[in-house]
């Protein structure tokens, strides 16, 4: 994230900090996994289930601040969909980022 600091700034940092966050989830990671092998869920399906899942958790959370963060949960969500989906690309600035 050294690199990401540098080009982008810290919001940049902060803002693709968060998506490796979710996506380094175990508990996300083995839903996913789990829905793709045992029950034969496409990858969009069983991602979906499992952002869906991780954002009622943060509805359900005492601090209004942790509560408006399911709607950044949402919106990588939507954007990791739209990339599986083909209706999506990643910018040409984050899969260079990405290979370093």
């Amino acid at each position: 994230m050294t690199k990401l600091s540098r080009w982008w700034g810290k919001a940049g940092h902060h803002f693709f900090a968060i998506h490796a966050m979710l996506l380094d989830d175990q508990d996300y990671q083995d839903t996913v996994y789990s829905m793709i092998f045992s029950c034969g869920c496409t990858a969009e399906h069983a991602s979906k289930t499992a952002m869906d899942h991780l954002v009622s958790l943060f509805e359900q959370m005492d601090s209004p601040y942790m509560q408006a963060r399911a709607s950044d949960v949402r919106a990588i969500s939507d954007r990791m969909l739209r990339i599986l989906t083909g209706r999506g690309t990643v910018p040409p600035s984050l899969s260079l980022l990405l290979s370093w």
